[in-house]
C-alpha cells in the first residue's frame, strides 16, 4: 500500500468559514464524538528524527518498529506537524491501518526507553481538543498530587488512580491492625504467618472494586479477585516460597490454581511473589548453575506450562538472581514490567497492566417509598415512643448515648414497618461519563424528541 507523507502547519488562532457550535449544545456533542470516530486509528509520535531527503517518513517509522516492537505496523498515511525548524524534530501523525495496532503500539511505548536509538521518542493518541484539554489537567493534577506525597499513581482511562500492590514476607499477625501498617485508601487483604517470618498480602486502591476469593490451600498463598468494566475482572495473586522449600510446594501451589480455575475458568490471572526458584533463564525457559536442585526448577516450570502461565521479569532481583517473579495468562495486557530498589535485601518489582478499564459493582440499594406510607399508624407509633422516651428519662441517670440509641432504634422500627421500600440497582458507572455528558445526552434526547413531534425547521 503507498503511504502518504506531506507536511501541515497547524495555527491555533486559524479562522474556519462555519461557526463552531456552542459549548455544551448539542451539536458539539455531535462533533466531538464524530471527531473521536476520525482519529481512532491515529498516534503521535514525537522526536522521531526527520528522513533524509531519499527517505520517507514510513521507513523511519518501520524502521522503528522493527528494532523496538519486532515487527512492521501498516499505516495509512503519514503526516509531519508544524513548521520545519532547524535542530528540531517535528511531530509524525500516523493513521494505521488497524486500530487494534495503535492500542497495541500504546500500550507497548515503554519499550522506546530501554531502547539507545530511541529513548527520547515518545507515542501518545491523536486527542481532539476537548480530549486535550482533559488531558492538560489530569497531568496538572497528578504533579499536585505527587507533590504533597501521594505515590503510585498514574492516569489511566480519563482518572488517576493509584497502583494496586501486592507483597510477601509481611511478618504480621492478628494482633497488628491494617490501620497500624498500611495507607488508609487501601483495601488490605492478609494471609499471616506470624511476626517472625513469612505472610503474604495484597492491596487494592478503595476506588477499584475487588473481593478476596475463598480459597483453601495449606501454602502461602493469597488471591483477590478485581471487578473491572465490560467483564474482563483480573485475579491478583500473591505467594511466597520459603527458602530451602521442598518440590511440593509446587503441588500446593498447584492445587490452589485448580481451585481458581474451577471457579473462573477464563478469567485473566497475575501472580507475583518471592518464589526462590533461581537459576532459570525465563526467556528461553532453560536452566542454568544454581544452588536450587534441578527437580526443584523443573517442577515449577511444569507447573507454569501446565496453567498457561508466562513469567514477565527478567533482571535481577536479589543480587543477579531473579526471585522475585509474576506469571499471567495475558501476557499481551502487561504494559511494563521493571524492578526499582525496594525495602529489604530485594529489588521492588513493578508491573504495569495496559488497556484496562476501572468497572465498579452493581450496587443493590434499598430505597423508601414515601408516598405510599401508612402516615395515620407512623404518627402513633412517633407518639407512643415519645411518651415512653419522656417516662424513661423522669426519674433515671440514663446517659446521652443510650437516650439517642433509644430515639435512633425506634425510629428506624417504625420506617421498617410502616414504610414500603424496594431494592433497586445501580449500573456500572463508565470514568469519562460526567454528570455534564450525562444532562447534554438528556438534553440531545430532548431536542430530538421535539424534533421528530413537531417537524419544524426551527427544530
Amino acid at each position: 500500500m503507498e503511504i502518504e507523507s506531506t507536511s501541515v502547519s497547524l495555527n491555533p488562532t486559524q479562522s474556519s468559514s462555519a461557526a463552531a457550535p456552542p459549548a455544551g449544545s448539542a451539536l458539539s456533542i455531535i462533533d466531538e464524538l464524530a471527531d473521536r470516530d476520525r482519529r481512532k486509528k491515529n498516534m503521535i509520535v514525537y522526536n522521531l528524527p526527520e528522513p533524509a531527503s531519499n527517505k520517507s517518513d514510513s521507513d523511519s517509522f518501520t524502521a522503528m518498529c522493527s528494532s523496538v516492537f519486532n515487527g512492521p505496523y501498516a499505516i495509512t498515511k503519514s503526516v509531519r506537524l508544524g513548521k520545519k525548524l532547524p535542530n528540531k524534530h517535528r511531530p509524525l501523525l500516523l493513521c494505521l491501518e488497524h486500530e487494534e495496532d495503535k492500542l497495541t503500539l500504546l500500550s507497548r511505548s515503554y519499550l522506546l526507553r530501554h531502547n539507545d536509538s530511541y529513548k527520547n521518542v515518545f507515542i501518545a493518541p491523536d486527542r481532539t481538543r476537548f480530549e486535550r484539554e482533559k488531558h492538560k489537567k489530569l497531568l496538572s493534577e497528578l504533579k499536585h498530587r505527587r507533590s504533597q506525597g501521594e505515590v503510585d499513581l498514574i492516569i489511566r482511562n480519563g482518572a488517576i488512580i493509584t497502583k494496586p500492590a501486592r507483597g510477601t514476607e509481611s511478618h504480621l499477625n492478628d494482633t497488628i491492625f491494617d490501620s497500624e501498617v498500611f495507607p488508609r485508601n487501601y483495601s488490605v487483604f492478609r494471609k499471616d504467618r506470624n511476626i517472625h517470618g513469612g505472610g503474604v498480602f495484597i492491596l487494592v486502591e478503595k476506588s477499584i472494586p475487588s473481593s478476596i476469593l475463598e480459597i483453601d490451600s495449606t501454602c502461602e498463598v493469597i488471591w483477590v479477585l478485581l471487578h473491572l468494566q465490560h467483564s474482563h475482572d483480573i485475579i491478583l495473586g500473591a505467594f511466597y516460597a520459603p527458602p530451602n522449600s521442598p518440590s511440593s510446594v509446587w503441588d500446593e501451589l498447584s492445587e490452589s490454581l485448580t481451585q481458581v480455575r474451577q471457579k473462573f475458568p477464563t478469567t485473566m490471572i497475575v501472580l507475583g511473589g518471592d518464589f526462590n526458584c533461581p537459576g532459570v533463564d525465563w526467556s528461553s525457559g532453560s536452566l542454568m548453575d544454581s544452588y536450587v536442585t534441578l527437580t526443584f526448577r523443573e517442577s515449577l516450570i511444569t507447573l507454569a506450562h501446565d496453567f498457561m502461565l508466562e513469567q514477565t521479569v527478567n533482571l535481577p532481583t536479589r543480587g543477579n538472581n531473579i526471585l522475585d517473579l509474576c506469571f499471567t495468562t495475558h501476557p499481551d495486557y502487561i504494559h511494563q514490567c521493571i524492578t526499582v530498589p525496594g525495602f529489604s535485601d530485594h529489588e521492588t518489582v513493578i508491573v504495569e497492566l495496559a488497556n484496562l478499564q476501572v468497572g465498579h459493582k452493581n450496587v443493590q440499594k434499598k430505597i423508601y417509598l414515601y408516598n405510599r406510607a401508612n402516615w395515620d399508624i407512623i404518627r402513633e407509633k412517633v407518639s407512643t415512643v415519645s411518651d415512653m422516651y419522656l417516662t424513661l428519662n423522669e426519674n433515671s441517670s440514663r446517659t446521652v448515648e443510650q437516650n439517642w440509641n433509644f430515639i435512633h432504634e425506634n425510629i428506624l422500627q417504625i420506617v421498617k414497618d410502616h414504610i414500603p421500600a424496594k431494592q433497586i440497582s445501580t449500573l456500572s458507572r463508565l470514568p469519562w461519563m460526567t454528570s455534564q455528558l450525562k444532562r447534554l445526552i438528556k438534553r440531545k434526547q430532548r431536542l430530538y424528541k421535539r424534533a421528530k413531534r413537531f417537524k419544524r425547521p426551527s427544530d
